[in-house]
């Protein structure tokens, strides 16, 4: 049900006085590096955003529910399942308050292995194959694209759940034989561990990617460019999802309208700020994989933005 418009409007007063809450991810993350260079542009216009530290888009998603944070980023898939109460968010009542303000870049399904690994994600049968931290929104896409083709988890000689760091240190060490990641690119992390192992990205087989987007919403088809990474001479064939901006219904239409603005506002220096990914924010594709409906004043914004600079969002 709606917020009562007194109760909206005591929440407008509250963080005029004491700013937005975002909640990020951990504190070298990608997220959180968004986070801090939006709240620091935001800062020049007037408007205080506090970025909260946090494991990441599920615990984002939950703190925005019970009402902790104003703000949140998580994944178009991930944020589409707490909206339907699907996932794991299967026990959960439908947060069907939840709405995106945009989508922000896209964070791309990565499968790495090392120079004379695995040829193709089908070798990965009986590998052992790091598919991300438990109940993450990355294992459940790394799931979803293993068993596309053809791949159950039962049928991998071991399945670890580390996070990336993790897992880039145990591929090095021989610990395992691949990684299936979802991430915004280039990868920070990957680029590193590019310095000193001579890694390789597998491309996606085009029908299992057609099964991926017919199961699960909030993912799109995507072409990582070559150069993304060292040693990457053609275009990848893979998958994505979106980093999206998200809040409740609750948030008015005023708030929703100046923070949409300000967010495609062409003055802003990410790459000076330390988010890579705050660089490929684009208008055009502000609608790009949502899964959840966008906020009313989000609408507006667009429409205006669109309007004054003649590109319409997708």
């Amino acid at each position: 049900k709606p917020l009562f418009p007194y109760t909206t409007l005591f929440r407008s007063i509250s963080r005029q006085e004491n700013g937005f809450g975002i909640a990020s991810g951990s504190g070298s993350g990608q997220y959180s590096r968004f986070a801090k260079a939006f709240s620091a542009q935001l800062r020049e216009q007037g408007l205080n955003m506090t970025p909260l530290t946090t494991e990441g888009g599920l615990e984002n998603l939950e703190l925005l529910r019970n009402g902790e944070t104003t703000l949140a980023l998580s994944q178009s898939d991930l944020s589409h399942q707490a909206l339907v109460g699907t996932g794991p968010f299967s026990g959960d009542t439908p947060f069907t308050q939840l709405r995106a303000l945009a989508s922000l870049y896209p964070e791309p399904l990565h499968v790495l292995v090392l120079k004379g690994g695995p040829k193709s994600i089908s070798e990965l049968a009986g590998k052992r194959v790091n598919i991300g931290p438990a109940g993450s929104a990355s294992q459940g896409t790394a799931l979803a694209v293993l068993a596309a083709h053809g791949i159950l988890r039962e049928q991998l000689a071991v399945a670890r759940e580390l996070d990336l760091p993790d897992s880039l240190k145990a591929l090095r060490d021989g610990e395992v034989d691949a990684i299936v990641q979802v991430i915004g690119a280039p990868a920070d992390a990957i680029r590193a561990a590019s310095e000193d192992l001579d890694l390789r990205l597998l491309p996606l087989q085009a029908d299992a990617v057609r099964q991926v987007l017919e199961q699960v919403p909030g993912t799109f088809a995507l072409q990582l460019p070559s150069g993304t990474y060292p040693r990457q001479q053609q275009p990848l064939a893979t998958l994505a999802v979106s980093s999206v901006l998200l809040c409740d219904a609750g948030l008015s239409v005023n708030e929703a309208k100046q923070l949409v603005t300000a967010l495609f506002a062409g003055n802003h220096q990410w790459l000076a700020a330390g988010s890579v990914q705050g660089a490929q924010l684009s208008l055009a594709n502000a609608r790009r994989g949502l899964g959840v409906p966008l906020h009313e004043g989000a609408i507006e914004a667009l429409q205006t933005l669109s309007q004054s600079s003649g590109k319409a969002p997708d």
